[in-house]
């Protein structure tokens, strides 16, 4: 006879609002649900989310907290910036194998004219980094952008691998070349209003710069929306958001050598 290929879960695509789906009949046990639960409320996260093929299987709000409260979500920020840069490539804007001294005239005729953009994504570009640069210096700087493009080279691109706010910053500068309007709206227009992200921003230091290596405010349910975007390869409701060859780019296989665990931010 024919063979006959089983049919997968029904994927949801949340609108405005969420489907919701019974824990157990998601396939999670309620009551070790519970138990992450209260671990995440003992250490002080604002909300814990289960979203199971695009419906939510259980939902925790602590304190004053509700679905719509949006906070800072630190380093998770670099996967957006990661995804704009995926995106203006995917306009014909630039090639993440350019050169980023095509886009930062600064760089030219320097140590670090010979890395590119997939370094920056790979942090693999071995621009300068030290704690206190990263954590002191870049923060406390009213323009950040220019903070991360002045620093030096440390070693050629491919050799260090570094987890390098500073480094990741200079994408602003790369995008700005090529965009006509900044980072933050780009990533309205093209991540945040597609796929329903009403409570999320990306944010500005003091020179007006889109702050790409944290920053970014939003809540549970728009970070989850996020998430199933890339797991259903950049769809969104039968609508392409982000290339299916960008996000196995970026999340299928380490994107450099030296650190197995890395993709593209």
């Amino acid at each position: 006879g024919e063979e006959t290929v089983p049919e997968g879960p029904e994927v949801a695509f949340p609108g405005a609002e969420w489907d919701t789906v019974d824990p157990a009949e998601a396939g999670f046990d309620p009551a070790r649900l519970e138990e992450i639960a209260a671990a995440a409320e003992a250490e002080q996260s604002f909300c814990f989310l289960v979203v199971r093929h695009g419906k939510i299987a259980g939902e925790w709000y602590y304190g004053e907290e509700t679905p719509t409260s949006a906070h800072e979500v630190f380093s998770a920020t670099k996967s957006y910036a990661s995804t704009l840069v995926g995106l203006a490539q995917a306009d014909g804007l630039l090639d993440i194998d350019d050169k980023a001294a095509e886009y930062i005239p600064e760089w030219v005729g320097t140590p670090s004219e010979d890395v590119t953009v997939r370094d920056l994504l790979s942090n693999d570009s071995g621009r300068h980094w030290d704690f206190q640069t990263d954590y002191q210096g870049l923060i406390s700087a009213s323009d950040r952008t220019q903070f991360g493009v002045d620093l030096t080279q440390d070693g050629p691109p491919g050799t260090i691998w570094a987890y390098n706010n500073s480094a990741i910053q200079t994408l602003d500068a790369v995008l700005g070349a090529v965009l006509d309007q900044e980072p933050a709206e780009y990533a309205e227009e093209r991540i945040f209003e597609p796929i329903g992200m009403a409570d999320t921003e990306m944010t500005t230091d003091g020179a007006g710069n889109t702050n790409m290596f944290f920053g970014m405010q939003s809540t549970c349910r728009d970070m989850a929306r996020f998430g199933h975007l890339f797991l259903q390869q950049g769809r969104w409701d039968g609508e392409e958001v982000v290339p299916a060859d960008w996000v196995e780019a970026a999340t299928g296989a380490p994107s450099q050598e030296i650190n197995a665990a890395y993709g593209f931010l």
